[in-house]
């Protein structure tokens, strides 16, 4: 009985203990100049303008600090213009099991692995990013290593394969 009630009033501490270092860890963040953002959602997707991909705002390409988000007409646009070298972000087996026509496998997790793929990238044409849909970032993510590489033209599909299939657009499988 008595090692069951020091349990308890362990346990009861132990709680105690860990919430009041979450509040304070909470209460400092809050305060602090560089504090992390604690978001429980995204907030929505800007898409960018047809202008802006059209080339009619050149400027603005070269000013924005990040990768472009694109929806599917955008991209259908781009890619039937010749205009765009899309880049599927997934692993080799996931591109491999189903992928957007013309997109060459560039795995984010595997990014060392590509990079001469990478620098022989061309350098006019906008580079265009995907992966499965949300919840799939890793498109989002390799849009943003190529624009902190350098290449101007980026962009990046975020809606993916999951809305490409919704559309009845065809897909490509297999390929190595």
């Amino acid at each position: 009985m008595k090692y069951n009630i020091q349990f308890k009033k362990a346990v009861i501490e132990a709680v105690l203990i860990a919430v009041l270092a979450s509040l304070v860890g909470f209460f400092v963040n809050f305060f602090h100049p560089k504090g992390a953002v604690i978001a429980f959602s995204r907030p929505d997707t800007a898409y960018v303008a047809d202008e802006l991909l059209d080339g009619r705002q050149a400027t603005q390409t070269a000013e924005m600090t990040g990768p472009a988000a694109i929806n599917r007409i955008q991209l259908k646009k781009l890619l039937l213009d010749n205009r765009a070298v899309l880049l599927d972000a997934r692993l080799p087996d996931a591109w491999a099991s189903g992928h957007l026509p013309g997109a060459i496998n560039t795995p984010l997790e595997m990014l060392g692995r590509f990079m001469d793929q990478i620098e022989n990238l061309p350098r006019e044409d906008w580079i265009v990013t995907y992966c499965d849909g949300p919840p799939c970032e890793l498109g989002e993510q390799l849009a943003r290593e190529l624009k902190n590489m350098g290449f101007a033209r980026v962009a990046f599909y975020p809606e993916g394969l999951n809305d490409w299939l919704r559309a009845g657009e065809p897909i490509i499988k297999g390929g190595n």
